[in-house]
């Protein structure tokens, strides 16, 4: 069994370099081969990790993400705002990104045209459960689920406005995820004026 290690190296291999022009199982394929000659075990490698091909490889991708956007999470973060909090952490996971942005581009661009809206959903929806759950949160009634699918759409104009960004330390970026969440804010504001006005 090979080590965890090539596994990441492979993982990141393909996220950094991902051609959309190019199938995404020659993509994995030859990044595997950077690290085991035996075709026989390239094979089985790709079989026994990434069962579903380019899906398994980013949903993998996106556990690593996690991981590292983990370590941001301090002890001064925890006297910030619910607000403040979510905002760093989407700007955070941006600038673990950064690296990659060329590929996740491309990547983008791959899902959209092989109709992938399911699995992109789905992977935008774990996306905003870790900020949710790194930020503190631990409702469990009908805003568990709101929360979620309101930093989904947060979280998706904030990317790919990040991906256009040639900004110095993503200011721009920074004052777009500040904006969106402050729209978020003054909409809640304003919904629950109305239930009470109606109550």
């Amino acid at each position: 069994m090979y080590s965890l290690k090539i596994k990441k190296f492979v993982i990141y291999d393909i996220i950094l370099n991902f051609d959309n022009k190019i199938s995404p199982e020659l993509q994995i394929h030859n990044s595997v081969k950077k690290k085991i000659k035996d075709l026989s075990e390239v094979n089985r490698f790709i079989s026994f990790n990434f069962p579903n091909g380019i899906q398994s490889v980013v949903l993998h991708f996106n556990e690593l993400t996690n991981k590292e956007l983990s370590k941001s999470v301090n002890t001064g973060f925890k006297e910030l705002r619910i607000s403040e909090k979510v905002s760093k952490l989407i700007l955070n996971r941006l600038k673990i990104l950064k690296i990659y942005k060329k590929g996740l581009s491309n990547l983008n661009l791959y899902l959209l045209q092989s109709g992938m809206v399911f699995f992109s959903k789905k992977l935008l929806y774990k996306v905003a459960d870790n900020i949710w759950i790194l930020s503190g949160d631990k409702s469990l009634d009908f805003n568990y689920y709101s929360k979620r699918f309101i930093l989904m759409n947060v979280y998706l104009f904030s990317y790919n406005y990040w991906l256009k960004d040639q900004s110095n330390n993503l200011g721009d970026t920074k004052n777009f995820i500040e904006k969106q969440i402050s729209n978020v804010l003054k909409f809640g504001t304003l919904k629950k004026k109305i239930k009470n006005f109606f109550s």
